[in-house]
């Protein structure tokens, strides 16, 4: 029997049992899969957690320190971290917890834990930004990965999906969006150097295809804008974590 909520591990267990749609290198197919198994490995050759080694080793050395896994259950979240809204018509899912109780999707109907490596971060829009400068290959900041590695990512010409990237063109526009109960993301990145991120605590029934009527906000808004600030903004912008306190009755 296996305890719930069903772990990572025994995610991958059951989908290792299974054959694959085709020959490996010879077609494409969108997989969670893959990154959970790579942070079980990060775990794995760092000896601590997939979380604590983004933290100390990625994020933090970009001055980025927004950035917490999420957990499954409202009074789990961040200080700090918003309340997620579906349609007020969603309908309830029975709880991972095996407890037969009827819950909402983004809190306890969804297992966002088990995602691991997969995703399930919470952080802010301008840090979100910072990491994504870091692995823009355009000259604004100097980049965390050689520029092979982020070529490689982002080549279309095998004909395969790009790494990390949801799509990447050829005259360098390149984005990601994501999509949950509750949540609807996306980044870009343009040629001229423009990068913005849009993050929502809610969703809509059109789920992932509801980015693109955040796309299509987004570049009416930057069309439109004539001038921008010559501020630099991350400048004023403090960290907004906070550590649990330690309190003392008297």
């Amino acid at each position: 029997d296996i305890e719930l909520p069903v772990s990572t591990e025994d995610i991958i267990r059951f989908a290792l049992d299974k054959r694959l749609h085709f020959t490996s290198g010879t077609g494409r197919s969108y997989s969670n899969l893959g990154y959970a198994i790579l942070g079980l490995v990060v775990e794995e050759v760092s000896g601590i957690s997939y979380e604590d080694y983004c933290k100390t080793e990625i994020f933090e050395p970009l001055g980025i320190y927004d950035f917490e896994l999420a957990r499954n259950l409202y009074e789990e979240r961040d200080p700090f971290e918003v309340r997620y809204y579906e349609p007020y018509n969603a309908i309830p899912k029975e709880s991972i917890y095996g407890t037969g109780e009827m819950v909402p999707a983004p809190y306890g109907g969804n297992d966002i834990e088990a995602l691991g490596g997969a995703g399930a971060w919470i952080t802010t829009a301008p840090d979100l930004l910072r990491f994504v400068m870091s692995v823009d290959g355009l000259d604004f900041c100097e980049d965390i990965l050689p520029e092979p590695s982020i070529e490689f990512m982002t080549d279309r010409s095998n004909g395969f999906a790009p790494v990390g990237w949801k799509a990447t063109t050829k005259n360098g526009y390149w984005w990601r969006t994501g999509s949950f109960a509750g949540t609807s993301t996306m980044i870009k990145r343009m040629p001229d150097g423009t990068l913005w991120a849009v993050l929502l605590n809610s969703s809509t029934w059109k789920s992932s295809l509801f980015t693109t009527d955040i796309n299509r906000l987004m570049s009416r808004i930057i069309w439109n804008t004539d001038t921008w600030s010559d501020l630099d903004l991350f400048s004023y912008l403090l960290p907004v974590h906070v550590e649990p306190l330690s309190v003392t009755a008297y």
